[in-house]
């Protein structure tokens, strides 16, 4: 629902462009850096979160996932109905 996104790459794998839209980092102090950063820059932090909302919604809505499902399968969206 909007909220930025700080994860590390074993949370990021399989995401594919994920770091575009949130903050991928391993190491513990950067965890925190990139958190801090977030709650402290109201601009990013919105930024981030419109981001983050529009990757969900292209990726994992109920048309996005039957698209992919669809073709997985081969068959053409165009057709099916």
């Amino acid at each position: 629902y909007g909220l930025p996104l700080v994860t590390t790459a074993v949370g990021a794998q399989g995401l594919e462009e994920l770091d575009e839209v949130a903050r991928v980092e391993d190491d513990p102090e950067a965890i925190a850096e990139a958190i801090l950063e977030l709650a402290g820059n109201d601009a990013l932090w919105i930024q981030k979160s419109r981001a983050g909302a529009r990757y969900a919604a292209t990726r994992f809505s109920y048309a996005a996932m039957g698209a992919q499902l669809l073709d997985a399968m081969g068959i053409d969206a165009e057709r099916r109905s």
